[in-house]
């Protein structure tokens, strides 16, 4: 619903399309998607259980996001700890990247996160941001668990459709052409239609 201010002409109702570029609020609030169906899962062990469930979970995506991601020594990875300064702490580290990454690095991190979670948190975290990105008027969507660039939500809708199809051969190429497609630095459009048409094709034998 349109705030006062929009009703009355002072603001647009609707910002400027973002495509390669993240502005501020919609940075803001991507890390607060995070945070909230991510990171505050994780809790400081405790002197008789150690670490929980989730926070065991939150350390091994946070190993993976050093090794993978970051690509450094495993070694130096911090400890979480959200009250640690942000050169002392994973969170710290995370949030400092975050906020001073570029665009595509920062959907990056999303989609490395989405990849490398439990599939109930990714869901979660999927569709926190979607309807973020859709609310600050972005040019993706985030489909299966690829980011994908497409400003129809028919498409969206088409695309996750097909996607939920049980049949193992058809998901495969419709999973690689979504890979090809979201390629955000050098996206192979020839392939991506090839492997659309081997899923048509395979759908149209049986």
């Amino acid at each position: 619903m349109p705030l006062f201010s929009q009703r009355k002409g002072h603001k647009p109702l609707k910002k400027e399309f973002q495509r390669e570029t993240v502005d501020g609020e919609l940075k803001n609030r991507l890390w607060s998607a995070l945070k909230i169906t991510v990171w505050d899962k994780w809790s400081p062990a405790s002197f008789y259980d150690g670490y929980s469930i989730e926070s065991k979970i939150v350390n091994s995506l946070l190993d993976r996001i050093w090794l993978d991601f970051f690509k450094s020594p495993i070694d130096i990875r911090p400890k979480f700890h959200f009250d640690s300064p942000s050169d002392h702490s994973a969170y710290g580290k995370l949030r400092s990247y975050f906020f001073e990454a570029k665009w595509y690095e920062v959907y990056d991190l999303i989609e490395f996160v989405i990849k490398n979670i439990p599939p109930p948190w990714a869901t979660n975290l999927r569709d926190f941001c979607n309807a973020l990105l859709e609310e600050e008027n972005a040019a993706y969507r985030i489909i299966d668990d690829e980011i994908v660039e497409i400003t129809s939500e028919i498409e969206i809708e088409a695309i996750e459709e097909a996607l939920a199809t049980k049949n193992q051969p058809i998901t495969a190429h419709l999973k690689r052409a979504l890979e090809l497609l979201s390629d955000k630095k050098q996206p192979d459009f020839r392939n991506s239609i090839k492997e659309s048409i081997s899923a048509v094709e395979h759908a149209v034998n049986i």
